[in-house]
């Protein structure tokens, strides 16, 4: 029988799995100190792909991969060295440990291969549930707050405050811990407040692929946790119901570049990570980019697509 995705409290150990894309046209950016709340209601949140959660039975173990026996079919699921395997209660798993036959539940990206039998890759794999139990749930951080002599982590629905006893699991280290992770946090209890708060006796940090973060609004831009400097005209606009971002200023704190050509001036080019390029025509529906003063502006959700970054609306 399928076991309950719920959170556990009480007597038993509770487990929540947090989880769970001519230089002188525009100004160039610098960074300072990070701002105030951000706020996001006159502008609609772009949509972010979540990781998907699948439920099967082990079917067998070959090398570095399982397949999993789920309800439409079989999946061969790819482990990479940054995978997790977690028992019920936390404990760390190999994959020899899997039997045929054992319940599972598998987190990762949402991408399958359409062959026989399907392929996919897991982030992370929750086994030996006992039966009737509540299993994980998958989150993605949204937020993390780093302290002196603590580091809270939000997700959208807990708050998670973490302490020098709390046992780290996975190969991420809380420094390396950002938004867009995710996270399996093993704690006794947890508070009624809305969202629920919990201290948690382990924690488990998995990467969620993401290249890095932005948190913005029409005021401000943050990268990577840090403020831009931005000019008046280079600030974020909304049109349409769409944040606009200052795209030289977002791209060059991640070091990506930014041209624009005299003898192409409907268009600027982007190079990603010194290699890619991509060609933006402003003022098409396309894109939805356009040039205001002397800076261009694309979409927010456009920005995430083409650089790999996610979007922390929750500060």
């Amino acid at each position: 029988m399928k076991p309950n995705i719920r959170v556990l409290a009480g007597a038993a150990l509770s487990c929540a799995v947090l989880a769970a894309a001519c230089q002188a046209a525009e100004p160039s950016s610098s960074a300072s100190a990070v701002p105030s709340a951000i706020q996001t209601a006159a502008f609609s949140l772009p949509e972010q792909e979540d990781w998907s959660c699948s439920y099967g039975s082990v079917s067998s173990v070959e090398g570095s991969s399982v397949l999993v026996s789920e309800e439409d079919g079989d999946t061969l699921y790819h482990l990479s060295e940054d995978s997790l395997i977690l028992s019920f209660s936390g404990e760390v798993l190999t994959l020899d440990q899997l039997q045929p036959g054992d319940g599972v539940y598998v987190y990762g990206p949402p991408m399958v291969m359409l062959s026989l039998p399907a392929q996919a890759g897991a982030a992370l794999i929750v086994a030996q549930i006992p039966a009737d139990a509540a299993a994980p749930a998958a989150e993605r951080v949204t937020a993390v707050d780093r302290e002196p002599d603590a580091l809270t982590v939000y997700t959208e629905r807990m708050t998670y405050h973490v302490s020098s006893s709390t046992e780290l699991l996975g190969r991420r280290t809380l420094e390396q811990l950002q938004p867009g992770d995710y996270v399996a946090a093993w704690y006794p209890s947890s508070t009624k407040s809305i969202p629920a708060q919990a201290a948690p006796e382990k924690l488990a940090i998995l990467p969620g692929g993401d290249r890095g973060w932005i948190a913005a609004d029409t005021g401000s831009v943050l990268v990577d946790g840090t403020a831009l400097e931005l000019t008046p005209q280079s600030l974020p606009q909304i049109r349409d119901g769409a944040l606009m971002l200052p795209l030289r200023p977002v791209l060059e704190a991640m070091g990506d570049q930014v041209f624009w050509h005299p003898d192409r001036p409907r268009e600027v080019t982007v190079v990603l990570e010194g290699d890619m390029a991509f060609r933006i025509p402003l003022g098409e529906e396309e894109w939805g980019a356009y040039a205001s003063d002397g800076v261009t502006f694309l979409p927010l959700d456009r920005i995430l697509s083409l650089t790999g970054t996610y979007f922390s609306h929750h500060t």
